[in-house]
């Protein structure tokens, strides 16, 4: 993306700051780094933080000197720290004078906490200040996440001549592995996939094991692309040879949820209209309690973030929101289904 883009969120969020009366806020999130600048760090054990002065709308990037120049061509300030004398005085010189500091509660963890207390200056959350910024995708955002989900539909397809008996669930994982990485723009420096068959599909977070894909199982392919730093999630359910009667059921009842979900979508419902519409098709069906988590999360620079589509999210859908609709049933002991697909809401209600 051009700069352009970074430089009119940092505005956006100066103004957040200014409506909420807080002048200067401390930013820590990789993530969130990266949606107001466009350069993506990774802290590991330092410290790395952006300082938005909403009051001279400038920002500082503070920040070990491992990462010097990471914020050349832009016009963010950087201000650096060696490992002996760590980021204290860096901070000091960031924010001496601030009357109130906005920091991401949600991020640093109780060590930074302790290092900002140093500074006696009073703090207040902010992280849904940049949560709501983040959750309202762009076109060029949502034209990456497309993107994504178009890479993984390729990948995926590439898989099918692999899936049939004597293939171990590491195996598949392996091959999808690959058919991402092999894709340019695709990111695989982090990945989360899973390939489970059989009674191991029952389980909404496995992990591939050395299990040997059956006659009769089912395969549940749950996995995320990264294309450009923006994430698409995709889960899929495969039948080897014949299924049994009962797992052809709860696959038809578990589409029937999915799409029921996906027509309810729209801008100024709530997103727990969403997670109800597939929760009472599978409930009418005798699956509810089988039915073990919300029906979607946000999508977008990380693969779990806000909105949420649970029973209890009072949240208004609003155009821009990217969200997946996931719902699932599992049987211990024989085998689970779920069917994923990425939503954008729009004007007139999605775009899947």
């Amino acid at each position: 993306m051009r700069q352009e883009v970074y430089e009119k969120r940092r505005e956006r969020a100066y103004q957040y700051l200014r409506e909420n009366q807080i002048p200067k806020a401390l930013v820590g999130q990789s993530l969130t780094m990266y949606y107001l600048t466009g350069a993506m760090l990774h802290p590991y054990d330092r410290f790395l933080g952006l300082v938005l002065d909403a009051e001279k709308e400038e920002c500082s990037a503070i920040i070990p000197g491992v990462n010097l120049n990471c914020m050349s061509g832009t016009t963010v300030k950087e201000i650096v720290y060696n490992d002996s004398e760590g980021p204290i005085k860096a901070l000091v010189s960031a924010l001496e004078g601030c009357p109130l500091l906005g920091v991401e509660m949600n991020y640093f963890s109780m060590r930074i906490g302790n290092l900002i207390s140093k500074l006696n200056i009073p703090v207040v959350d902010v992280t849904d200040i940049f949560k709501k910024m983040r959750m309202i995708k762009d076109e060029k955002e949502i034209d990456l996440i497309i993107k994504a989900s178009e890479c993984a539909n390729i990948a995926l397809a590439k898989l099918m001549p692999l899936m049939k008996e004597g293939v171990s669930e590491k195996e598949l994982a392996l091959e999808l592995y690959c058919n991402m990485a092999k894709t340019p723009g695709v990111i695989t420096e982090t990945t989360c996939i899973q390939t489970l068959a059989g009674p191991n599909s029952a389980n909404p977070h496995g992990w591939p094991s050395d299990n040997l894909l059956k006659k009769g199982d089912t395969v549940t392919v749950d996995f995320c692309t990264c294309y450009q730093y923006y994430w698409a999630d995709l889960s899929r359910n495969f039948f080897i040879g014949e299924p049994s009667d009962q797992l052809k059921d709860i696959y038809k009842i578990v589409l029937e949820a999915n799409m029921a979900a996906i027509d309810v979508v729209k801008p100024g419902i709530p997103a727990k209209m969403v997670d109800q519409a597939a929760r009472d098709i599978i409930e009418k069906h005798g699956y509810g309690e089988k039915f073990l988590h919300r029906t979607g999360h946000g999508v977008g620079l990380d693969i779990h973030e806000d909105p949420y589509m649970d029973d209890v999210n009072e949240l208004i859908l609003e155009e821009g929101m990217v969200f997946t609709i996931e719902p699932g049933i599992y049987l211990e002991n024989i085998g689970g289904i779920r069917i994923e697909d990425d939503v954008v809401v729009t004007k007139g209600g999605i775009r899947s």
